[in-house]
């Protein structure tokens, strides 16, 4: 699979702006709607995230490419960005934000850096009891507005001043040769890929889920605008063949509190509840890796929705912690653990 990152914009034969492209042993310069909204990096953790967008705060672009190993990827072509939610400190390229948030349709990726950008959305019309969308230029005409996830994102983009200023922003910034977008006024929910890397998870595929707008929308429509987007409702489906079933309560709560390791504190407050429950008379074979080690696996497995078998960790360290898990369920202990760590 190979990287789709976004170097810099240049200006291909036709005379329109198009994306700089490396990741192969060539760059390529194709239309910003050959590109798929991830960055085309092979496994990772998957995660759920939230956060303002307009919060969002400057990150290092070179720091971010190195720790994924991508330190010949030329880092001048966009920024990343820096936001704060319960998985700890996200940092995402602009490339992912532009491109899941403005342009996750085909048609709306293909004409981001058009010169008719700023105005090619169409006319917002409303009705005593609706909101349409009318896309007026002709190069729209195959735009089909009849999906929902795409409608939403038309009335979004047409009723909130701060989403029509991002779309125009994004060709305004390409004539200086960078792929950025000024940020909307608008709260996301996420769902995220990645690695977590000196503390941070430097997201390579995100996916908006739902948006809610942190703004009055325009004039025209006060009355009618939406205060909750759905982009995408996979956020409430559960895939079951090849993956876990849904998550219970207990595996929610503690997942909360993020992948991220037990902390010396908070092991203090778990190991007694562990030790309580082992039987003297029956200890066991000894154990190749410590109760913290298996019960941290333990944390970054619930609440995602992979199986016990793509796990990230070796297979052993897997089983023991499949078979811990289950043992202290049978016994009430993880509730007790869960609430523990609330």
């Amino acid at each position: 699979m190979a990287t789709n990152w976004i170097a810099g914009i240049t200006v291909g034969k036709d005379g329109r702006l198009r994306p700089l492209v490396q990741g192969g042993p060539i760059p390529r310069t194709p239309a910003l709607a050959d590109l798929a909204p991830e960055l085309g990096l092979p496994g990772g953790l998957r995660r759920k995230a939230s956060f303002p967008l307009h919060e969002l705060r400057p990150g290092s672009t070179s720091e971010y490419l190195e720790g994924l190993d991508l330190g010949h990827l030329c880092a001048d072509g966009q920024p990343t960005y820096e936001a704060s939610c319960s998985l700890g400190t996200l940092v995402i390229p602009a490339q992912l934000l532009v491109m899941t948030t403005l342009g996750m349709n085909h048609q709306l990726r293909h004409n981001l850096l058009s010169v008719h950008a700023p105005g090619f959305l169409g006319t917002a019309i409303a009705g005593p009891d609706y909101l349409d969308v009318v896309p007026t230029p002709h190069r729209m005409d195959k735009l089909p507005i009849e999906a929902p996830q795409v409608l939403n994102r038309l009335e979004w983009l047409l009723t909130y001043p701060s989403a029509q200023a991002a779309w125009g922003s994004v060709y305004r910034r390409a004539l200086a040769g960078q792929f950025d977008m000024s940020m909307p006024k608008a709260h996301v929910e996420t769902a995220v890929s990645g690695h977590f890397v000196n503390g941070k998870f430097l997201v390579t595929k995100l996916m908006v889920m739902k948006l809610l707008p942190r703004e009055a929308p325009a004039e025209f429509a006060e009355h009618l605008a939406k205060s909750e987007f759905v982009f995408n409702d996979m956020l409430h489906r559960r895939p079951t063949h090849g993956k876990a079933a849904a998550p219970s309560r207990e595996e929610r709560v503690a997942s909360a509190r993020g992948p991220g390791p037990l902390t010396d504190e908070e092991w203090l407050r778990v190991e007694p509840l562990l030790t309580a429950t082992a039987n003297p008379r029956y200890p066991g074979a000894p154990r190749r890796h410590t109760m913290r080690e298996t019960v941290n696996v333990i944390l970054l497995k619930v609440g995602t929705p992979y199986s016990w078998l793509k796990m990230p960790v070796e297979r052993e360290l897997v089983q023991s912690a499949n078979v811990l898990l289950s043992k202290l369920k049978r016994r009430g202990v993880w509730e007790q653990i869960v609430a523990a760590l609330a």
